[in-house]
């Protein structure tokens, strides 16, 4: 038994599988970077959005489907050559672990925790669905990190969604998809590391209890935003948590549109975690 941890870029509208040498016995799915583009051109927005759809076609296998929009009100979309997520598998496989909770869901979805004592209690970002009621600038982009509400052996997820354009206008749709890692042993096999505030193209250090050979960042939450706290259009919003070594992750929390505007890397950060194991 094992804890595996499979990575692929897949293109939105695009599907891929995960295989593993051994039978899965649980999972979850979530996002360690995405680029959502127009393409050449920018636009205003109406709509943002990311989502992962999943399938266990066999008990080795994990099929994984990207979906993303962006759009406005006048038939402008995204452009899915230039849109992607590098979508994160991890798994626990071979026999199970009762001890151990890998599981996706949303705001409505209550998970039974292995115990109402746990060595880990950690969520992930999955998925979002940002709309305003018709399409204006984009100012900032804001995904809070996924808090986990726990009440003895079970846990609701929850997260505080804004788009706004800085002019009065908000999102009235925001909607969050997640995942949640729980264990109650002592050992589990894998540590989970969170990380807080990483500004655009900056690091942070951290360090594990324990020498791990790998290391696997996924988001849980970001913040983008333009300088000045002005609204422009947008041609493409970009989010990336990544690990060069098994104590620094980086991150990038951009946007930007055709005319020289670009994101307050001062105001743009991704929050995550890092997965040792």
């Amino acid at each position: 038994m094992a804890l595996e941890i499979q990575t692929k870029q897949i293109n939105v509208n695009a599907s891929s599988e995960f295989t593993f040498t051994n039978t899965i016995q649980e999972f979850l799915i979530g996002i360690s970077r995405f680029r959502l583009s127009y393409g050449d051109s920018d636009h205003w927005v109406k709509t943002v959005s990311l989502s992962l759809n999943q399938q266990q076609p066999d008990s080795n296998t994990i099929s994984v489907q990207v979906l993303g929009n962006l759009s406005d009100g006048s038939g402008n979309t995204i452009d899915t050559s230039d849109s992607f997520a590098i979508v994160v598998v991890v798994a626990w496989t071979g026999t199970a672990d009762h001890t151990l909770l890998l599981a996706n869901g949303d705001a409505n979805t209550v998970f039974t925790l292995p115990s109402s004592s746990t060595t880990i209690l950690s969520s992930i970002l999955a998925g979002f669905d940002l709309a305003y009621d018709t399409d204006h600038y984009i100012a900032q982009i804001n995904v809070s990190t996924i808090n986990v509400n726990r009440n003895g052996n079970t846990a609701t997820l929850s997260t505080t969604e804004n788009m706004t354009d800085r002019d009065g206008n908000w999102a009235s749709t925001a909607t969050f998809n997640a995942g949640l890692i729980a264990s109650s042993s002592s050992s589990p096999g894998f540590e989970v590391k969170a990380t807080s505030n990483v500004y655009n193209n900056t690091n942070q250090s951290f360090t594990f209890n324990s020498a791990w050979t790998n290391v696997q960042a996924m988001i849980t939450g970001f913040n983008v935003e333009y300088s000045n706290n002005e609204g422009h259009w947008l041609k493409e919003i970009e989010v990336n948590l990544y690990c060069d070594s098994v104590s620094t992750v980086y991150a990038v929390s951009s946007m930007c549109d055709n005319s020289g505007n670009v994101q307050s890397s001062e105001d743009s950060f991704v929050n995550g975690i890092v997965i040792g194991y």
